[in-house]
């Protein structure tokens, strides 16, 4: 199974929005004090399978990284957050406006195999580590929803599949008549 760059682009545009029904814990309420911990390079790393991010590096230097690599691409902007893209590999960042700034996602799509697609991600939020946890939940249950979408369409694709015989001629399923 060979997955098109609109799959990839599907996943990465699925982010999470950041309605005005969110608002910042109690924990880090004013921009003073988001400041003064990521100051402390106090954050929370977040990971599955074995995608890792250099959390001490910083929100700034972890997000020029991200921008600068190969093929990196803007494809999702709101006022909230940013997403770029580059093959199986995204990577949203928040900005001011978002109630878990400063914090940074990636999300790689892995194809094993035996061609099962799994999403691994990996996280740094400087903020509060409960507003981080609510954005890692999102993700995960957009992830979710994405894999849940790319099998229904591979079960859609066999489906109408057209079976040829030994011989070179369409015939019927097995199990069909």
């Amino acid at each position: 199974m060979k997955l098109s760059n609109a799959a990839f682009l599907a996943l990465a545009t699925l982010v999470p929005a950041a309605s005005c029904a969110d608002q910042k814990s109690d924990d880090a309420t004013d921009t003073d004090e988001k400041a003064e911990i990521v100051a402390q390079k106090d954050f929370h790393v977040y990971s599955t399978g074995d995608l890792t991010l250099d959390c001490p590096l910083g929100f700034e230097k972890l997000q020029a990284e991200a921008i600068a690599m190969d093929g990196m691409e803007l494809v999702t902007e709101t006022p909230e957050q940013v997403a770029y893209m580059a093959g199986p590999v995204s990577f949203t960042m928040t900005k001011d406006d978002h109630f878990a700034h400063p914090m940074i996602i990636r999300r790689d799509v892995q194809l094993d195999e035996d061609e099962k697609l799994s999403v691994d991600m990996a996280a740094c939020g400087y903020g509060s580590e409960e507003d981080s946890d609510r954005v890692m939940e999102r993700f995960a249950f957009l992830n979710e929803q994405f894999l849940f979408q790319q099998t229904v369409q591979v079960k859609s694709d066999v489906s109408e599949a057209t079976v040829i015989d030994r011989d070179g001629e369409e015939a019927e399923p097995v199990g069909e008549e």
